[in-house]
């Protein structure tokens, strides 16, 4: 497994906000905890608006002992929900045909994010991890997608197969995905739920690095932003902004 020179979320995405700006667009470094920015999970936002749900965007925090580095996709909640809650549509809650999730969707059928995820397997020489997260609001249009508490559902893909590795909530609203052989069938099995429109999913997909301080450093390789840049590239495609 390599590790990160870095010790936070903060520090790897401001330092990877200017490097990859000197390559391709400029990316907006965010906390999701803007009051403690430097334990808070960080975007890399292709875009100066905020928030930015519809966009793909680069993702990093701390897993224990691990910084997970990668991209986190988002799906708003859909149009069942205006019978009930029209004020969701004004706060953009509401998903549409320009959000990233549907390209990205149409990719995980078509197999190019399986290939790119094998890719970036290639590079680090070990798994990577797609995790799934559902919530849900009772009032959606009052909600803050990022304080709803979620169900999840974690896999491992590696050369060999997709693993479960854990599985989180009490309602069971991820269940059926515990089916799934491969990342192609996450759509379609995703489809099956029958509250989907009434779920806030999130899907993250990161690599798991050990951390600069971490006890376990001593046998890995050390890598630094322009590495991880190199890395992350892999997966641009699904946070450009302009989605081509």
């Amino acid at each position: 497994m390599k590790a990160l020179k870095f010790l936070s979320p903060m520090s790897t995405a401001q330092s990877l906000a200017e490097i990859m700006k000197s390559k391709h667009s400029k990316y907006s470094p965010r906390p999701w905890n803007m009051y403690n920015p430097a334990k808070s999970l960080w975007w890399l936002v292709p875009s100066k608006r905020w928030p930015a749900y519809e966009l793909g965007k680069f993702v990093f925090y701390e897993d224990k002992e691990f910084m997970r580095c990668g991209i986190h996709i988002e799906k708003g909640f859909g149009k069942d929900v205006l019978a009930l809650d029209s004020a969701a549509l004004k706060k953009g809650l509401i998903i549409n045909s320009d959000w990233i999730w549907h390209k990205f969707m149409d990719d995980l059928i078509s197999g190019a994010v399986n290939k790119s995820a094998k890719e970036v397997i290639k590079q680090i020489n070990d798994g990577i991890y797609i995790t799934i997260e559902a919530k849900t609001a009772n009032k959606p249009s009052d909600c803050d997608p990022y304080l709803l508490k979620a169900e999840s559902i974690e896999f491992i893909l590696d050369n060999q197969e997709l693993r479960m590795v854990k599985s989180e909530g009490i309602n069971g609203i991820l269940n059926l995905l515990k089916s799934a052989r491969g990342i192609e069938n996450i759509p379609e099995i995703l489809g099956k739920i029958k509250e989907l429109d009434w779920l806030w999913v999130d899907f993250y997909l990161t690599a798991a690095f050990h951390k600069a301080d971490s006890s376990n450093v001593d046998n890995c390789e050390i890598i630094d932003g322009y590495e991880l840049s190199t890395i992350l590239e892999l997966l641009e495609q699904w946070v450009k902004g302009d989605f081509s």
